[in-house]
């Protein structure tokens, strides 16, 4: 169905955001001058696990439910007595990494989309970095801004090449093409007429140039993945094509903005301030924002020129907002497990029934807990590895520091506080480049304060608890769910020549109600604090290697071992303690012989004095 889509003067614009993530597809429709939402409708998404540490996702389900999402929209607008017409443009963002190979004639995908926190790549990751100088992880940073990693797309496309038949089949016959879910999307949409990505979802494959800002040709090489499947990188905000898919209700809609989940968040909860941040000598504070979904992710924008840290912490395209525009960057760290440990509380061990019931024993656990005390248990969320900054495969899920009085509040705790300390590591490892310059001279500042969204956002208790672990203000917005949403929007917004402030009216609460917490200080004490975390520190390096501890040679006795290595630890701890002591009692005889020098040195000297008086 077409509609004809260049909007009156007299017509309030609307401006679609398609959201596409690892558990649903989503659709809103804002208002382009208040930003309310006119329409929405959401479909939820079904990952599958076909193998240990394996997800996978159906690439046609992806799109099927964001194509009825749309036609629901488009239902919803009509039932408002407003007409398509409306409708200015469309923005697009998902769930980056997760990649899709598909036969371009068939338009039918080869394989199940194999989604950004899948594992299976741990082979090639050894592989590729026993190829490189130095046998070095990150090798590559300096063009990418990443590790050689399975989180990123070019293993999972290298994987797909070498393990499925009808992808290599297609590859060799010409008919391949690849692309993260963005791509995948607006390939459909668009009927076939648009292979593209941005920049955003590109600088997560680990074949894309952070200085070019296109496809490396040697890091094509060096995987031997033929650029010609790849889709032509775009910017953040242009029009890339129009809707032309028979099917959907809202043909003719100019597609105009692409941004990946979480660089969209950034700009739907920093714009326009991070627009100013562009000057040689800027100084980039307080625009760090952490969201909360399925995985947790921070974004620091550092401006218009990357900086490349050593400390795990991630270098990634911030937003680029038309084709001629500057480039911004930003520092990420990434967590693989955040509303997807909450999810497996309740959907694999039903220990709540809802949201509601999950932040009352939260609610309960942080009541009880004493201050100067470790938290009663430590859950660390490593069921596929470590993101950042550690960066551990062979990392695994573990619950330490249980006593016998751990109910089910102090579980649920434990599991929410996990992307606390998870945020603490990877705020606290990139604060390590304050006062650095950036290649342009900007300088990196810590900043004062942070900005959340996402679904756990509405959680008081996560939101208390991470301004008390970080030691800085925590603030989210009203509609903190739809940032990203929102940022989709705002990009798709300035590609058509829309003024995106209308939009940014969703982030302010109603000044006639009474808003819900939204400005969170710490309270705790410093001890504390240190406390907490040592306990946290602890139980995640228990949790490191787990699964080359798991496998041993065949004649390993595990029992036996473990007694050798606890013994060989008292050993050294008893011969440690023996020397300290030795020290100690050397230092106080050499002590005592000098108060005895010093005794008699006074002494000599009292007599001296006497004799001369005499």
């Amino acid at each position: 169905m077409e509609v004809n889509t260049s909007v009156s003067a007299t017509e309030e614009p609307h401006v679609v955001s398609i959201d596409q993530g690892t558990s649903s597809s989503r659709v809103i429709v804002f208002s382009a001058l208040t930003g309310n939402v006119v329409a929405t409708h959401q479909i939820p998404v079904t990952p599958t696990y076909p193998a240990s540490g394996w997800i996978e996702l159906n690439a046609n389900e992806l799109y099927e439910t964001t194509l009825s999402c749309l036609n629901e929209c488009a239902k919803q607008i009509q039932s408002q007595g407003k007409d398509l017409t409306s409708i200015a443009s469309l923005g697009v963002t998902n769930q980056r990494e997760t990649t899709i190979a598909w036969d371009r004639v068939t338009g039918k995908p080869l394989a199940p989309a194999i989604v950004w926190s899948d594992a299976r790549t741990a082979d090639l990751v050894k592989k590729f970095t026993s190829m490189t100088p130095g046998q070095d992880v990150n090798a590559f940073q300096e063009k990418t801004g990443l590790p050689i990693h399975s989180y990123f797309s070019a293993l999972k496309l290298c994987w797909l090449l070498e393990n499925d038949a009808a992808v290599s089949e297609a590859n060799r016959l010409g008919t391949l093409l690849v692309g993260t879910v963005d791509s995948w999307i607006i390939w459909r949409l668009t009927n076939g007429q648009s292979h593209v990505t941005d920049v955003t979802n590109a600088s997560r494959t680990m074949l894309f140039n952070l200085h070019t800002l296109n496809w490396d040709p040697d890091l094509c090489r060096f995987f031997k993945i033929d650029p010609k499947i790849l889709p032509k990188v775009v910017s953040s905000s242009e029009v890339v094509g129009e809707i032309q898919d028979p099917k959907c209700a809202m043909g003719s809609v100019k597609i105009a903005g692409i941004l990946g989940d979480q660089q969209a968040s950034l700009v739907g909860q920093t714009w326009p301030s991070s627009e100013g941040s562009t000057g040689s000598n800027q100084s980039f504070g307080p625009t760090v924002k952490v969201t909360y979904g399925t995985g947790a992710f921070m974004l620091w924008d550092i401006g218009n020129s990357p900086f490349f840290s050593k400390n795990g912490i991630l270098t990634t395209v911030a937003f680029k907002m038309g084709p001629k525009a500057e480039t911004h960057y930003a520092l990420e760290g990434a967590v693989s497990f955040a509303g997807a440990t909450i999810n497996w509380l309740r959907n694999k061990l039903s220990l709540f029934s809802d949201y509601k019931e999950l932040e009352a024993l939260a609610r309960e656990a942080y009541k009880n807990h004493r201050e100067d005390m470790p938290d009663s248990c430590y859950l660390v969320p490593a069921f596929s590895g470590l993101f950042c900054p550690w960066w551990q495969e062979t990392a695994r899920a573990t619950l330490a520091g249980l006593t016998a009085d751990v109910d089910r509040s102090a579980f649920i705790y434990a599991a929410l506080r996990s992307s606390v300390y998870q945020t603490y590591d990877v705020l606290r490892v990139a604060t390590m480049a304050e006062g650095r310059s950036a290649a342009g001279g900007a300088t990196l500042t810590k900043p004062r304060e942070i900005v959340v969204d996402g679904g756990m956002a509405n959680s008081v208790v996560l939101m208390q608890s991470l301004a008390d672990i970080l030691n800085m203000i925590v603030r989210r917005h009203n509609h903190s769910e739809m940032m990203t949403a929102l940022g989709a929007a705002i990009a798709a917004a300035l590609a058509v020549g829309l003024d995106p402030s209308g939009l940014l009216k969703l982030r302010q609460f109603p000044k006639t109600a009474d808003p819900p917490p939204h400005y969170f200080t710490p309270s705790i004490l410093p001890h504390a604090r240190q406390v907490m975390l040592t306990g946290w520190h602890a139980a995640v390096e228990r949790s490191l290697g787990w699964i080359d501890a798991s496998f041993p040679e065949e004649s390993h006795d595990s029992l036996l071992s473990l007694l050798h290595n606890i013994n060989e630890t008292k050993k050294k701890t008893t011969h440690e303690h023996k020397q300290h002591n030795v020290r100690h009692n050397e230092f106080v005889l050499s002590n005592g012989k000098l108060f005895l020098l010093l005794a008699l040195a006074a002494g000599l000297g009292v007599l001296y004095g006497q004799h001369r008086m005499q």
